[in-house]
């Protein structure tokens, strides 16, 4: 793929604040484009680099795009230029997904198919101090559902429709409680494993047993004085040792096949224990990251 020009555009994200958007031209003057989200929580990484705000590193991604206009790449090659400069995670991520686009439009597959390798994920349940949408009595801030690899995000969609319809209409049955000022359900006794229990409940009874289990447990947010803290809802203050522990047993017994930022970004022997104790379960990193 022939760079041929790009455009540099300041736009309002979610949570209305100016970001950069991506827009990247080939020869036939297609353009593809793409911005980073904000996510619900930062890593320690991020949080060093706040002054490296998208808006005001546009200038440091201008000098790159000059430096490559009129250069032939691939996909890969363009992603190991951008992760080897000093440019924000946000600006490599939104560069990455304008390239992506591009190639998409220029090879003229429909909008709503993605390579098989892309995995969508379905937020379904939310919980922590952030439990905003489905909210959720749960030490873990989203428990999601992860489509097989068809690459279609029509059917995704038409399925994160229906599923979330009946996460609306079970959580109805339960009594609500206060967390950090939210209004959520509290589910049984009001254990992460229940909460588990019932997203796994809504999967079986929709006859999806293709689909995974996914949680992002954001590790660091529960790391306080050198201890795991599951204060929400397990009511639990876990050593190192003892929550990989934890992960190995939920893991085991409610099927989950995705877990992301299980532990504390810089708790690197946690990561590595899990990898290694266990194989039926994929460890995601983004705070890690």
């Amino acid at each position: 793929m022939m760079l041929a020009d790009y455009r540099i555009n300041v736009v309002l994200n979610s949570r209305a604040k100016w970001i950069s958007e991506y827009v990247l031209i080939n020869e036939d003057g297609l353009a593809g484009s793409g911005s980073a989200p904000q996510g619900e929580t930062l890593s320690h990484r991020e949080l060093q680099m706040a002054g490296q705000a998208s808006v005001n590193s546009a200038a440091a991604v201008d000098s790159i795009l000059k430096s490559v206009r009129g250069s032939d790449f691939s996909q890969l090659e363009f992603d190991e230029l951008l992760m080897g400069s000093d440019l924000a995670p946000a600006d490599v991520f939104a560069l990455s997904c304008a390239f992506f686009d591009l190639e998409y439009q220029a090879e003229n597959t429909p909008r709503h198919m993605v390579p098989e390798s892309v995995r969508f994920c379905l937020n379904l349940l939310n919980g922590g101090d952030h439990a905003y949408t489905n909210p959720v009595r749960c030490d873990f801030h989203e428990l999601l559902l992860v489509p097989p690899p068809h690459g279609d995000c029509r059917q995704s969609m038409e399925d994160y429709l229906r599923i979330n319809e009946k996460v609306v209409d079970g959580l109805k049955r339960y009594p609500k409680t206060d967390v950090a000022g939210n209004r959520v359900a509290d589910i049984g006794s009001g254990a992460n494993k229940d909460v588990i229990a019932f997203l796994n409940g809504i999967r079986a009874d929709d006859g999806i047993s293709d689909y995974g289990l996914m949680i992002d447990a954001s590790g660091t947010d529960l790391w306080v004085d050198g201890h795991y803290c599951l204060e929400i809802a397990d009511q639990k203050r876990l050593s190192a040792p003892a929550f990989v522990d934890y992960w190995l047993q939920l893991i085991e017994q409610e099927d989950i096949q995705y877990l992301e930022d299980p532990f504390h970004e810089h708790d690197l022997e946690s990561w590595k224990r899990l990898a290694s104790d266990q194989d039926n379960c994929i460890l995601v990193g983004d705070n890690l990251h």
